[in-house]
């Protein structure tokens, strides 16, 4: 007997209906680990339409932060970083560039190199965007094939004992790590072991001074992020290196930091990342509930009160989700 089509419409969306029920519990059941709760914003996904109309200048090859803003390096690097950490579809289909388009994608970067040996974008300190940039080699198999300057950099790392003070900052210091990690791998084993014991002398007994909330998780993260980069240390132990005081003084701080009070979600980070490091106890379901604040349509905002979402809200938010959920988002 023929089925008519009004009747066959209906048996395939009731047959729709039931597979996104089961789908649905099914992932809950799996991903609902002990007593965390999941809610339903994290099993919507974004389209591959939508992340790169969004976040993608195609026509300049280069990311934007926001889809109002224009495609620079820097958020180049947040767009292939949240690409690479697997960003998939709500049907579990990776989004991705295609090779001819990441080529395209290093064509762009490589214009912002200067001939001085290093990269240059207006706005953004060279070290940080030199910084992004040189990752990007750890991303795909692709290689920019431009030389970086050691006077330069060596100039800017805490081998110069006339460093500005300025540039004792962890996370500018940070970053300076990031570029000898990631070139040629003969001098970038040189260089670490050349420069590691002045880093792990220098931060373990780094102060951030009296500083805000904000700025405080920030220099504490990338402090933290230099001892357990170059001690191999990812929780706090009686070989972590920091003052026991500083343990005591740092442990209380981070106590009276609520997760559910940051607005920021690089402080939300921060903040969540050092928890761990110091063995604070974590409620994974505050720390959903709290990214759900930073949530807009499929996307992730940088600040919870902003009206569009940004690629730095995705890189972080992607960070987290790993993390905490174990999957990519």
């Amino acid at each position: 007997m023929e089925l008519t089509g009004l009747k066959l419409i209906s048996i395939i969306l009731v047959v729709a209906a039931i597979c996104a029920l089961s789908g649905y519990l099914i992932t809950r059941t799996f991903f609902n680990k002990g007593s965390i709760s999941i809610p339903m914003f994290v099993y919507t996904r974004i389209s591959p339409d939508q992340f790169f109309g969004d976040f993608y200048d195609e026509a300049k090859s280069e990311f934007r932060i926001a889809s109002s803003f224009p495609g620079t390096a820097s958020a180049t690097y947040y767009g292939l970083s949240v690409l690479k950490k697997g960003l998939r579809t709500g049907f579990g289909d990776r989004i991705f560039l295609s090779d001819e388009e990441m080529g395209k994608v290093l064509k762009a970067l490589r214009s912002y190199y200067d001939a001085a040996g290093y990269y240059v974008e207006e706005g953004v300190d060279p070290v940080f965007l030199t910084s992004r940039i040189m990752q990007t080699t750890n991303f795909y198999p692709q290689k920019l094939n431009q030389a970086i300057s050691l006077k330069w950099l060596d100039d800017n790392s805490l081998l110069n004992k006339s460093l500005p003070e300025s540039k004792f900052d962890p996370e500018y210091q940070y970053n300076i790590l990031e570029i000898y990690r990631n070139i040629d791998s003969a001098t970038s084993k040189l260089k670490m072991q050349e420069i590691d014991s002045d880093y792990i002398n220098y931060y373990s007994y780094y102060d951030a001074g009296v500083v805000s909330d904000s700025e405080y998780l920030r220099k504490k993260y990338y402090q933290v992020a230099i001892i357990s980069y170059l001690t191999n240390i990812e929780v706090l132990g009686p070989t972590t290196g920091l003052k026991a005081d500083e343990i005591n003084s740092d442990i209380a701080r981070l106590k009276n930091i609520a997760l559910s009070d940051v607005s920021d979600i690089k402080d939300f980070y921060w903040l969540y990342s050092l928890k761990k490091f110091y063995q604070i106890t974590i409620d994974p379901n505050v720390v959903i509930a709290t990214l759900e604040k930073f949530y807009l349509n499929r996307e992730f905002k940088e600040k919870a009160g902003d009206n569009y979402g940004s690629l730095i809200g995705m890189y972080y938010a992607s960070q987290i989700y790993r993390d905490v959920l174990g999957y990519p988002l």
